[in-house]
């Protein structure tokens, strides 16, 4: 198989925003209704913006794909914008913090709509697009995508909380995506809160895969190691400030014998999340970790997954 990968193009107002995905194999099916059904998860979430009331994303296959079978050639998806008013929108006379108005004004001495309307996180939906044919293609293999919400603001998960695979199945049941039960109702109470102040929160959100065969990634060239690439990858997305990798920042504090295991042939012990991976996966029970931009620190029960955090 080609080398997979994808651009977005497109802007917030624009006509829409567009994924172009090369490498994708001959035979696969293409479930279009999968594709909307993750876009429309991507719109859920207890007290989004107005603009997620506005659109009701849908991806139109433009190439690529035949009679619902993917050709080999490149895949073009098209997600069409509601508010679609590219030319009229005003111009801002100030940059907004936390944005890329003032870096991208600076660099480029263009008008601030033109840096937002490409740096806005409206280009997501590009991304999820492309996500969602990526999950049908890893489904062939036995590969699964779960994840779930362990802080928002000020509320966190209680320390060593751990849900089951079929936890997980259930989490698109909770607004703010949360499996602790008595968290969720202090998570919405904490956007009410911020939201009445004029405020925003960030959190923390894990990611779980399961049944990743060996041998992903590569030690040869620091550009192909996983962990560098899966770091990569989340830091790009708008909004994410952090990664953590396994224990992440909590193993710079402790000795190596508390970070690694033995390599055994016999089954003992549960290892510990970073045991057994170097660059690529190795067939051991890993986890990932993205992190806020100071470090919180939980024990973690390890399970045969990989495992994400992010921090936004």
């Amino acid at each position: 198989m080609a080398h997979l990968t994808f651009h977005s193009a497109g802007e917030s107002h624009g006509r829409g925003c567009f994924a172009f995905i090369e490498g994708l194999p001959y035979g696969l099916a293409v479930d279009s209704n999968f594709i909307d059904h993750q876009l429309a998860r991507r719109q859920k979430g207890y007290g989004r913006g107005g603009r997620m009331k506005i659109e009701t994303d849908k991806a139109e296959v433009l190439s690529g794909v035949r009679r619902g079978i993917s050709m080999g050639a490149p895949v073009l998806l098209a997600i069409w914008n509601k508010d679609f008013r590219l030319d009229k929108a005003p111009e801002l006379d100030c940059p907004r913090p936390g944005h890329a108005d003032l870096a991208g004004h600076l660099k480029f001495n263009a008008p601030i709509r033109d840096v937002l309307e490409r740096a806005s996180a409206r280009e997501t939906s590009a991304r999820v697009a492309c996500g969602a044919l990526c999950r049908l293609l890893l489904k062939e293999f036995g590969v699964e995508v779960r994840s779930h919400v362990v802080a928002l603001g000020p509320v966190e998960v209680p320390d060593g909380f751990t849900p089951s695979w079929d936890d997980l199945g259930r989490a698109d049941d909770s607004e703010v995506r949360c499996l602790a039960s008595d968290c969720d109702t202090r998570m919405r109470e904490a956007i009410d809160e911020a939201k009445k102040n004029g405020d925003t929160l960030g959190g923390i959100f894990e990611i779980v895969v399961r049944g990743l065969p060996i041998g992903l990634g590569d030690h040869t060239q620091w550009d192909r190691k996983l962990d560098g690439r899966i770091g990569q990858a989340m830091m790009s997305i708008q909004a994410i400030k952090g990664v953590e990798i396994g224990l992440g920042f909590r193993a710079a504090r402790l000795k190596g014998s508390q970070v690694h295991d033995a390599i055994e042939h016999a089954k003992s012990k549960a290892p510990r999340p970073d045991a057994g991976f170097a660059r690529p996966t190795n067939g051991r029970p890993t986890r990932r970790r993205p992190r806020q931009t100071r470090p919180r620190r939980r024990r973690e029960r390890v399970i045969r997954h990989l495992r994400l955090t992010i921090y936004n």
